[in-house]
């Protein structure tokens, strides 16, 4: 993201500098003519050589064409990094996208390893008891943050009153009674239970269940 913050600032810097060099350009045009109009004639009204005509006319077009040139390969600077900064944001979409699929691979496995006891078929699980659950949770270390990240995926998967939701919510409760020095799992904070109600209730009643976070 820093990259990608760098490379438009850049961009900008490029892109006034081209706006300032076609100005340049066009204010030097602008006294070079007024430089030849004033060459013309000298103090007296009397016509110039038609050397030093043609040398400051010569004078201007060189200017001209070199204020062009940096221009253009200003214009072609500017056009590689945005080719540049499109590239990385393809990287950091993608990018992304892997992490978030990582992240449901992850949260699949959880749910496996702590509700579902047997799957038969495609459509078919046998739970785990309460017992069970709570026990998984104890023994594996799960985080409150884990558990928000299962239920969650649950929620996307069924409806609020799904018995996934309810054997998850009475697990945590099992554990949420245990006095934290006898817990091994020190990463439970004894108040996952009550969230998942609260949020179980929200959706209930049409609430949003993020307020509970």
């Amino acid at each position: 993201m820093k990259a990608i913050t760098c490379c438009l600032i850049v961009i900008s810097i490029f892109l006034q500098c081209r706006g300032f060099i076609v100005s340049h350009t066009t204010s030097k045009n602008v006294r070079s003519t007024d430089i030849l109009l004033a060459a013309k004639t000298d103090d007296n009204g009397d016509n110039m050589e038609k050397s030093d005509v043609v040398r400051v006319e010569s004078s201007r077009q060189e200017a001209s064409a070199s204020s062009l040139d940096r221009a253009a390969i200003l214009r072609q600077q500017v056009e590689k990094l945005q080719a540049e900064v499109q590239s990385l944001q393809r990287v950091q979409n993608e990018t992304r996208k892997e992490k978030f699929v990582q992240k449901r691979v992850r949260t699949e496995s959880w749910i496996d390893e702590l509700l579902v006891n047997i799957t038969i078929g495609d459509s078919t699980e046998i739970l785990n008891t309460v017992e069970e659950v709570a026990r998984v949770l104890v023994e594996r270390r799960y985080s409150p943050e884990q558990i928000d990240l299962v239920f969650s995926r649950l929620i996307e998967e069924h409806n609020w009153n799904s018995p996934m939701l309810e054997l998850l919510a009475d697990a945590a409760n099992k554990v949420d009674v245990i006095e934290r020095e006898n817990n091994p799992n020190k990463r439970w904070n004894q108040e996952v239970e009550r969230r998942l109600r609260h949020k179980l209730f929200a959706m209930k009643y049409g609430l949003n269940p993020d307020l509970y976070d």
